[in-house]
């Protein structure tokens, strides 16, 4: 869990750091719906996490991340390209990119106090 919060600490400041821009921002046709686009992400965290544990060698890491991912993504109905233009659409807005991290930090939070002990 200390992984997660150093990630998800580490996306804030660089969502925080972006400039706002005053032009307008077009959200792409197929975006993902906030509360699935979250639940996609949380699923991909865990995953990560997951992963990370388990291989150590890079080379493994990215090729099981790249596999799994795809699976994950599949079983949301949702492809690479639709997940890759909605994380940029919500990237272009740190204040709502902050609130679905914190969400996903709260979800994960309340799943691991529930685990058996």
């Amino acid at each position: 869990m200390y992984r997660l919060g150093i990630f998800l600490f580490g996306i804030v400041l660089v969502l925080a750091s972006c400039e706002a821009r005053s032009i307008s921002i077009d959200a792409p046709d197929d975006l993902i719906p906030r509360d699935s686009f979250t639940r996609v992400l949380t699923d991909l965290v865990v995953l990560e996490a997951h992963v990370q544990g388990k291989y150590v060698q890079l080379n493994n890491y990215t090729q099981i991340m790249i596999a799994s991912g795809d699976s994950l993504l599949s079983k949301h109905g949702v492809d690479y390209d639709r997940f890759q233009s909605s994380l940029l659409y919500y990237g272009k807005f740190p204040d709502q990119m902050e609130e679905i991290l914190t969400q996903i930090s709260d979800t994960l939070t309340i799943r691991e106090v529930q685990l058996p002990k």
